[in-house]
């Protein structure tokens, strides 16, 4: 993946973390995210007639294949810096099935897709973790401590790239600061570079 390519990808997930923290999750979700879930949804079957994704549309990549359910479990319990029977990591296990994970001997074969409803899943499976007292220990203050979030979740130093996406997605949405942390570390942890091969 070039680094222009996962500077979208995290700025993809930066405007999905933001409208999680934002709009809420759950009954009563804010229709703004709602809304803003189904056009994602729409932009997932890819191009339109004239070569082009929608407006605001991800890159379209029919080989996209998520990593292993619990291969993303060990590294969001890497980055956090716990195990992964942590409780910060209760609601990703409860949702395992939804996340794509399989279990043959119940003929739940894994589904490692990554669309709109399971990005939607993943960020309210991520929350707590972006919430426990361990992020807040290994990263205390975000975006300062960007650069260490981004080396320990893709093994590699943050960009300008990184850095201006976050700074964008940041000033666009008037959050106060702990909203801020969450968003950067939902963000981080949704991009298509943490979690697809």
């Amino acid at each position: 993946m070039g680094s222009s390519r996962c500077s979208r990808a995290v700025a993809v997930a930066l405007v999905v973390a933001t409208g999680a923290v934002v709009g809420g999750c759950g009954a009563g979700e804010d229709p703004r995210s709602l809304k803003r879930e189904r056009a994602l949804s729409e932009s997932e079957s890819g191009p339109t007639a004239d070569g082009e994704g929608p407006e605001g549309a991800f890159d379209y990549a029919p080989d996209l294949s998520l990593l292993p359910f619990d291969v993303r479990l060990a590294k969001v319990a890497s980055v956090a810096g716990i195990e992964t029977d942590d409780s910060a990591l209760a609601t990703m296990r409860a949702r395992r099935f939804d996340l794509g994970d399989h279990d043959h001997a119940k003929g739940v074969k894994a589904d490692l897709t990554w669309s709109a409803s399971r990005i939607g899943t993943w960020v309210k499976a991520l929350r707590p973790v972006c919430a426990s007292t361990a992020m807040r220990r290994s990263y205390p203050a975000l975006p300062q401590n960007l650069g260490e979030l981004v080396l320990a979740a893709y093994g590699r130093a943050a960009t300008d790239e990184d850095r201006a996406a976050v700074k964008e997605a940041v000033a666009a949405s008037a959050l106060d600061s702990e909203s801020e942390y969450q968003v950067i570390c939902l963000a981080i942890l949704s991009s298509l570079e943490f979690v697809a091969r």
